[in-house]
Order: C-alpha cells, then structure tokens, then sequence
C-alpha cells in the first residue's frame, strides 16, 4: 500500500508537531540559611583585630540582616616573586634583589604558596613553584 504525498506530509507534520511540543516547565526553589561574607579591616596596612558582630552591619536590599557569627581565620598566603635578572641588575642591586627573595620566602608561614618568575628583556619564564608544607 503506498501512501499519497498528502499523507505522508500530514503525518511528517503531526510528528514534528508532537517532538516540539514544550514539556511542562520545571520550577526548582531553595532557600539559604547562611551567608558568608569575608572581608578585610585594615588600619595603616595592618589588620585590626578583636571585632565582634557588634562591629558590623549587614544588609541585603535595605533590609538589616542579623549576624550570627564572626570568625577570625588566617588564610594562606600566595605570591609571586617578579625577579628581574636583566644586566641592568648586576652589582648590589643583584645581591639586594637576592637578599629581599630570599627574605620573602624565609618569611612564609605554613601552608604558603610561592611562584618566582624571572625576565630578561621581554620574555618571562617560570623558574619554580614552592610550597611551604603544615608541619
């Protein structure tokens, strides 16, 4: 039995028609119990401690919100170490340069990350990473 173009078309038509059809919309809601906000408060370079939530403030769309906890951490510690090693550094600069690196990692607490990298001219390349490992 051999089906007419009409038919063939219509039923060509009722399946695009069913394959396109929107599924039901799926609604996904949630709510938060906390936030955590970081932040910073530093006086002359130095961070100030001893703050309690008495100290802040939050508010979210003008609204106050309560504070229930304020935590102290110490955080890790990441930096990179931009040497210049071009001839323009020879003499005291070199060893000056030398002794301010040196000091810089000498100065890195548990947990601290260090990159150097070095450039001469217009190129830069990766010398090593060092970690200072947790006791």
């Amino acid at each position: 039995m051999r089906m007419t173009s009409a038919a063939t078309s219509a039923i060509v038509a009722a399946l695009t028609i069913a394959l396109h059809a929107e599924a039901p919309r799926q609604v996904f809601r949630t709510a938060i119990d906390a936030v955590r906000v970081d932040m910073l408060d530093t006086s002359g370079n130095k961070p100030v401690g001893g703050l309690t939530a008495a100290d802040f403030e939050v508010v979210d769309n003008g609204v106050p919100q309560s504070i229930d906890n304020v935590t102290i951490e110490e955080v890790p510690l990441s930096m990179l170490l931009m040497l210049d090693t071009s001839s323009s550094m020879g003499g005291s600069s070199l060893n000056d340069l030398k002794t301010a690196a040196t000091a810089a990692v000498n100065a890195m607490g548990a947990g601290d990350r260090a990159a150097v990298l070095t450039f001469s001219k217009c190129s830069a390349s990766r010398r090593c990473g060092c970690r200072k490992e947790t006791p």
